[in-house]
């Protein structure tokens, strides 16, 4: 059902005016806004960063090997999945990965940047989109399986997100959840693409928990490559000039062949239920737990 974020009543009318209050989120650029306030600048991420990502748009190894294992998960632990929704979905790459491996789905985005749910708009087409704050979602036991890739180390109340996923869920559904992980792996990069924090395994599958969710996959990824970038990790602790956090997206044509077939090793051992105990992500797959702590 879809939630008055104003007045906190469920309803499932058409359209998006609240039948108790008369609240309606369209946007004056087409959408449902639910966090106006928020669309144009916030603690989360620098909007300029949407342009620079939009500058490495092109097929990249670990945008690749993601997508392939997020899409992977879906069908194999969710397999009855017909409605799914992203938050924190950037641009659109994960959602268009979503939608050409699954053309019956019907997905849902969700960016908290105008700028984003624009990007998205244009990049992927059968996607209902809307702008909102993680924190506070329109909807209660609305999806079959939610996902926040590389969304909740930008978010300081990471737990209000999972609880507020926990409860966009239909009973059994379930959720996909990646993040940067190790503490110690702490870099620049961290800094200069606004993250809140790296994860531990036990602090994720914590949080999981006490959201209400019963973990029933967890696994690092990136975890062949990982002396790479650990070496990276060490020599750039800190910012400085001239530090590029986007240098991965720059590398050779020959390299480039040479990741993306060790990352296809990696992910068909994942596939035979090899997990990893190190690795650039930690990646997480949860089913709701019918006592949910609120």
């Amino acid at each position: 059902m879809k939630r008055c974020l104003a007045c906190d009543h469920c309803y499932s009318s058409p359209g998006w005016r609240c039948p108790a209050c008369g609240v309606d989120p369209i946007g004056t650029r087409g959408w449902p806004s639910f966090a106006p306030e928020l669309a144009d600048s916030n603690e989360g991420y620098d909007p300029e960063r949407f342009g620079e990502i939009l500058a490495f748009d092109a097929p990249h190894f670990l945008r690749e090997a993601r997508n392939e294992l997020f899409t992977w998960a879906l069908g194999r632990y969710f397999p009855g999945a017909s409605r799914f929704l992203e938050i924190g979905a950037g641009i659109g790459v994960v959602l268009a990965a979503f939608r050409a491996a699954y053309p019956r789905l019907e997905i849902w985005g969700t960016e908290i940047y105008d700028v984003g749910v624009a990007q998205i708009a244009e990049n992927v087409e059968g996607v209902e989109l809307f702008q909102a704050d993680a924190r506070a979602l329109p909807f209660r036991g609305q999806f079959d399986v939610v996902a926040a890739f590389d969304t909740l180390e930008h978010i300081d109340d990471d737990e209000a997100v999972l609880r507020e996923l926990h409860a966009t869920l239909r009973p059994g559904g379930g959720i996909l959840v990646s993040v940067p992980q190790h503490p110690w792996m702490w870099s620049a990069r961290d800094e200069a693409v606004a993250h809140k924090r790296r994860y531990t395994r036990g602090e994720l599958l914590g949080k999981l928990a006490t959201a209400g969710f019963e973990t029933i996959r967890t696994t690092s990824f990136v975890t062949l490559p990982f002396p790479a970038m650990w070496w990276s990790a060490v020599r750039n602790r800190t910012l400085h000039a001239g530090y590029d956090p986007f240098a991965e997206f720059k590398i050779g044509a020959f390299p480039h062949a040479i990741l993306r077939r060790v990352l296809a090793c990696e992910r068909g051992l994942l596939r035979l239920g090899v997990s990893f105990p190190v690795g650039g992500t930690l990646f997480a797959v949860a089913r709701r737990g019918p006592d949910a702590s609120r």
